[in-house]
């Protein structure tokens, strides 16, 4: 293909490329069509890398074909007769910390879904530079504020609702405590889809209400962006926004997962006698985020 050609694609195209130029509609979506498209999107990428906001459109778009797929449904239907068997929702909801060797359903769908993540090309053995996974969340549950610092990536719910909402960091991000932007705040349904890139809404945190959701993750792995001077992993928010214009911002601290250079986290006290002193920061403590 002309690569000054791809390097002209505009949204339209990208939208098209899964259904037109492969000649198939949704119902049609084969393993071979679907890897066909990730390859068309990953070379355009890779040869513009500033239309990451119309390759994640088109990402989107292609990936949504999956949701009503037979092998999509087998998928699902295997997962709710183990997850009768098993009970897994009850250990779930028992423990927030899931060993390896305890039968959790988040475990229990990603086995029964290996084979069918490589047949659509969407592991690291089909392809170096994307990882996926099936995730599960229980009802009046949530996944919490966390980043994915040098991944692009889809999020395609497959079963049930969930809220999906993106943050953005607007403070400097070295520091103990951080400053999120909330950008997104969308309940996604069946086949809806939310997507996030390395430099904006990489923060997100996902809620169920009433019943569980299923969906599914595809990853861009952009190595040579990673910031080993930033924590990866989850955060810790305040719960009352303040306002900043028409948008919400939190305080927040990370909460683990920290890059190994990372230094001990600290913050600034006044004591009773009007000393200044620095003590660690632990923000995974609601004490230690300031009151609004």
């Amino acid at each position: 293909m002309n690569m000054n050609m791809i390097k002209k694609w505009k949204l339209p195209c990208l939208l098209l490329m899964s259904n037109a130029v492969f000649g198939y509609n949704f119902e049609e979506v084969t393993p071979e069509s679907f890897m066909q498209g990730l390859d068309q999107l990953f070379t355009g990428y890779s040869v513009n890398p500033d239309m990451v906001t119309r390759y994640l459109t088109g990402l989107s778009h292609l990936s949504s074909g999956l949701v009503d797929h037979p092998e999509t449904q087998k998928i699902l239907n295997a997962f709710e007769q183990k997850k009768s068997a098993t009970q897994c929702e009850q250990y779930d909801s028992q423990t927030t910390y899931k060993d390896d060797e305890q039968t959790y359903c988040d475990k229990i769908l990603n086995e029964i879904a290996g084979n069918y993540l490589t047949m659509f090309g969407l592991d690291s053995f089909k392809n170096p530079y994307i990882a996926a996974t099936l995730s599960y969340i229980t009802p009046n549950d949530k996944m919490s504020l966390h980043n994915h610092l040098n991944n692009n990536a889809v999020m395609v719910v497959l079963k049930g609702e969930l809220r999906s909402l993106n943050f953005d960091i607007v403070s400097p991000e070295r520091q103990s405590k951080v400053t999120v932007q909330k950008n997104k705040d969308m309940w996604l349904r069946e086949g809806e889809v939310s997507y996030f890139s390395v430099a904006r809404d990489n923060l997100h945190e996902i809620h169920t209400a009433g019943e569980s959701a299923i969906f599914l993750s595809i990853y861009t792995d952009i190595s040579d962006s990673y910031d080993f001077d930033t924590p990866k992993g989850s955060l810790k928010r305040s719960q009352v926004p303040t306002t900043h214009g028409s948008r919400e911002r939190y305080d927040a601290g990370w909460s683990g997962n920290q890059s190994q250079k990372q230094p001990q986290l600290l913050r600034l006290i006044i004591d009773e006698s009007g000393a200044m002193l620095a003590v660690p920061f632990h923000p995974d403590t609601d004490a230690e985020l300031p009151a609004q």
